[in-house]
């Protein structure tokens, strides 16, 4: 071989070997730089999680020093309700140690009378997945009293579908100390309220049994001396009839004024909303006084603003005693000058208008501390105001009373010496002139003059008022009988036709109710009219006698004049006992309490029908009212809501739709166990429900007489 070929062979070969070596010597270098690197990596690391090591120990310890030394009661379970944590504040709370909980059922720890609701609890949480909710219960400590918690608890679930329940709780038991003793409270002030109530009722009750056995003979006492009045007697005869006459009257009121205030006060005399003419009421009163007082240099004046409507929705009953009372009370501290009475608007609207009533007086007035006093009962301004001028303190107490009922406020403005003005404020609804326009028939008239070509029947069992009556009829020339007692009434009435029968309540063999729902099934009285003649000022009464047929009812005792403007007001509608007792027979209109909407789509023209569904609730309704008033006192609220589940409906097809609707809403709020809402609602309810029923009782009536026509 060539040596000159050879040797650069060799040199190329030294040189790849050199190349070679210096590759080799830079990944040697390489391989020791990334293993030095690997090696701080690793270091580094190990720092790092030595250093998160160290501080999530930190913050674990932190975390149980809060959990141990919280305020807060908490503790863990299992899904089978074991304790498998619970802290130092719960340990030192119940006074057992950490060892007695952990591994222990937490039911084992709640009292006895709640484990089986906190149970419940519990598995509620767990069947349903419910993330967090809130309970109260009592928990056994360690020295046998009750310690209460309010707890919120969480449930947890981990990835290997492990359940727990975390809590924390708080110590509640002196507010729920603070709840059970205002229950207690609250239970005694239901029992003292139901007593008070029972006290109330029984002396209601006995107003009412002492009004009918102290008006009877005072009615009767007063009727005689009004005929023995009526006789020629002595000078000095005359004087002693007029002195008894006087002191019987000053009786009749005392007794009145003290019924009417036990009235009011026990709710016996409620609010009767019906179209009233304030124009035609007070010029109707004070004529009255005008012809009363003529013994006096008094004139009796009254304004009525002419830009008040022709009638409004009023109380004509309450608004007539109240301006009764103050205008008798004003003539009698008026000894010369005038009594004015002025009705003024003082704000108009588009359907209610705001009214003012004043009356004022030119007497004696009133001192400004008096003017505290005179509206508290058997109060008078001055000590000796009752020996110089009579009186029982009561009239501006009663007057108060009914004013407030109206939703006004009674109040005065007096000067002594120049006089007072007594004045209140009513917001009234204007009543439509098609309304007005109806009513027109059934006003009283005007003269004293009545029609005697019909026989009355007087149904008295006290002899003394069946010669008082009697003899009122003899004078006025009417043909009348008596019956000595309901049962006499009703076999009377077979035979023969009245056009008014005088009905006493309380009567013996028959009683007077029970004589007119007799009267009213058939025959020839079936439609005359029947007043009743009652003692008793409760209105349950009165309106028992209404439901019970009767058009109307005068209080005893009354006076001639009393008697007199009762028959006139009835006269108009006084015929033969075949005649019909509707003003208009070629058309019915239910009353307007009911909705036309719905009577129309129930019954149509079918009045048959109607009166057939009025009278079947007439005959039922009572059982119902008086099992509801007794779930009602018994506060069994699943038996009222029952009885108003099938009450309800029947309110609806008549057309009382606003009393369908609160007796529903009654329904479901005990259906929910708002038992307390429920009751305070149907208090107000039950009141519609009474006044409901007298109206179907008139309605049931009035379709009777128009389909018997």
């Amino acid at each position: 071989m060539d040596p000159e070929i050879l040797l650069r062979k060799l040199e190329r070969e030294k040189s790849s070997r050199k190349e070679a070596e210096r590759i080799l010597e830079e990944k040697a270098f390489d391989l020791f730089n990334a293993n030095k690197a690997l090696s701080d990596l690793n270091k580094n690391l190990q720092q790092e999680i030595e250093r998160r090591t160290l501080e999530l120990a930190t913050s674990e310890e932190k975390y149980r020093q809060l959990v141990e030394t919280a305020g807060d009661i908490i503790y863990q379970t299992d899904q089978f309700g074991t304790f498998t944590f619970i802290n130092a504040t719960a340990i030192e709370k119940f006074g057992y140690s950490e060892k007695a909980f952990i591994n222990e059922s937490f039911l084992n720890f709640v009292r006895e009378d709640y484990q089986e609701e906190v149970g419940a609890f519990y598995w509620k949480m767990l069947q349903t997945a419910i993330d967090e909710s809130y309970n109260e219960f009592p928990v056994l400590a360690k020295d046998g009293s009750s310690v209460w918690i309010g707890q919120n608890v969480k449930r947890r679930e981990d990835e290997d579908g492990q359940i727990s329940f975390n809590a924390m709780a708080r110590d509640i038991t002196s507010r729920k100390k603070a709840e059970f003793a205002a229950e207690k409270l609250r239970e005694e002030l239901e029992r003292s309220k139901h007593i008070a109530e029972e006290a109330r009722n029984a002396e209601t009750q006995f107003l009412a049994n002492m009004s009918h056995e102290i008006r009877t003979p005072i009615n009767a006492i007063i009727g005689m001396l009004h005929l023995l009045d009526d006789t020629s007697l002595t000078e000095e005869q005359d004087e002693y009839v007029k002195i008894l006459l006087s002191s019987s009257k000053l009786l009749q009121s005392l007794i009145s004024d003290v019924l009417d205030l036990s009235k009011i006060d026990s709710g016996s005399m409620e609010l009767n909303l019906k179209p009233c003419k304030i124009g035609s009421l007070v010029k109707s009163l004070m004529n009255t006084f005008q012809t009363k007082e003529d013994s006096k240099d008094l004139a009796f004046m009254w304004e009525i603003d002419s830009n008040l409507a022709l009638s409004y929705e009023l109380d004509p009953l309450f608004l007539n005693q109240v301006l009764i009372n103050l205008v008798g009370n004003a003539s009698k501290f008026t000894e010369e000058g005038e009594i004015r009475v002025v009705v003024s608007l003082i704000k108009a609207g588009t359907e209610k208008d705001i009214i003012r009533f004043q009356v004022n007086d030119t007497g004696i007035g009133i001192t400004k501390e008096d003017q505290i006093l005179i509206f508290e009962e058997f109060k008078q301004s001055h000590n000796d105001m009752r020996e110089k001028f009579g009186g029982t303190g009561l009239g501006l107490a009663i007057s108060k009373k009914l004013v407030g009922k109206m939703g006004g406020a009674l109040q005065v403005i007096s000067e002594v010496g120049k006089g007072s003005q007594f004045f209140f404020e009513l917001e009234a609804k204007k009543i439509a002139s098609s309304k007005i326009e109806a009513m027109a028939a059934s006003e009283l008239s005007s003269t004293d003059i009545f029609r005697t070509d019909y026989p009355i029947l007087i149904a008295e069992d006290n002899l003394i008022n069946q010669t008082y009556i009697s003899r009122l009829m003899q004078k006025w020339g009417i043909t009348h009988d008596i019956a000595n007692n309901g049962l006499e009434a009703v076999e009377i009435c077979k035979s023969k036709s009245y056009g008014l029968i005088f009905m006493d309540i309380q009567m013996p063999e028959m009683d007077g109710i029970t004589a007119t729902k007799e009267i009213r099934k058939e025959g020839l009285n079936a439609h005359s009219i029947i007043i009743a003649l009652t003692a008793s000022p409760l209105l349950s009464k009165m309106q028992e006698s209404m439901s019970a047929g009767m058009n109307d009812f005068l209080s005893k005792p009354f006076n001639p004049s009393q008697l007199k403007e009762m028959m006139m007001k009835h006269q108009n509608t006084i015929g033969d006992a075949n005649e019909a007792i509707v003003e208009d027979l070629s058309e019915f209109s239910f009353a307007t309490d009911f909705d036309a909407e719905t009577l129309n789509m129930y019954f149509g023209e079918d009045l048959e029908y109607a009166y057939t569904v009025f009278n079947l609730l007439v005959e039922t309704l009572p059982a119902d009212i008086e099992a509801a008033k007794t779930a009602y006192e018994t506060k069994d609220g699943d038996q009222l809501g029952k009885i108003l589940h099938k009450i309800a409906p029947s309110m609806q097809m008549i057309g009382l739709n606003q009393l369908h609707t609160n007796m529903h809403a009654v329904e479901n709020l005990l259906k929910e166990s708002k038992f307390d809402e429920g009751f305070e609602k149907y208090s107000l309810t039950k009141i519609q429900l009474d006044k409901a029923f007298t109206l179907i009782s008139n309605e049931r009536q009035r379709l009777l007489v128009f389909n018997n026509s």
